[in-house]
């Protein structure tokens, strides 16, 4: 796995698109890091993630045989990994960056909340789901929403699925792994929240497909 500590030079500004949900008040600012998720048209469990100016960041390539997400550079997954998000133990994820690894689990009351623990952090995060298809990552102690994941309101099934909008300050702090951290719980979450409205099961592996 490929060990990238390169710059982060997501930032963009926020659009007032008609097609996107509301953004949650604190997350927007000058530094705001704003990914959009795409399927891959070929392959629909893929995705694509792209920078606010359109450049592709991420292939975040979706196994439905092993359940895991392999975060790619760039728009083709020959490119290197730079995260791996893996099940474990039941409702337990495992994220590897190469050097360092996370851990995020669901919550025993609400399935479709995930909580993310980042090592030399004093506090967890906790994403939780919110209405339409929204969601957003709080950090527990503060209560402080650090990024979300606002859904695209257009029809069903269009190439564009919405996009995650980060607070850059985070991101200079724990680096592209809170970056890519929020990337793969927000698939994870996504995958959750597509099976809850599905009416299918809830088990952990087969969630992470979407």
């Amino acid at each position: 796995m490929e060990d990238d500590k390169g710059p982060n030079d997501r930032s963009g500004n926020l659009s007032s698109e008609s097609s996107y949900s509301d953004i949650p008040d604190g997350v927007a600012s000058e530094s705001t890091v704003v990914l959009h998720v795409c399927k891959k048209l070929s392959s629909l469990r893929d995705k694509i993630i792209l920078d606010a100016a359109g450049s592709p960041v991420y292939f975040a390539e979706c196994h439905r045989s092993s359940a895991n997400i392999q975060l790619h550079t760039g728009g083709d997954k020959k490119n290197p990994v730079v995260a791996e998000l893996s099940p474990g133990h039941t409702h337990k994820y495992e994220l590897n960056f190469g050097q360092q690894k996370h851990s995020m689990e669901q919550s025993s009351r609400h399935r479709s909340d995930l909580s993310w623990t980042v090592p030399g952090h004093p506090s967890s995060f906790q994403w939780v789901s919110a209405h339409r298809g929204n969601s957003q990552l709080v950090e527990e102690d503060s209560g402080k929403v650090v990024a979300a994941f606002v859904a695209n309101r257009r029809v069903p099934g269009e190439r564009g699925m919405g996009k995650f909008v980060i607070d850059g300050e985070y991101c200079e702090k724990y680096g592209l792994e809170f970056e890519r951290g929020v990337v793969l719980g927000g698939l994870v979450l996504l995958g959750l929240h597509s099976r809850a409205v599905a009416g299918a099961g809830s088990a952990a592996a087969s969630a992470i497909v979407i």
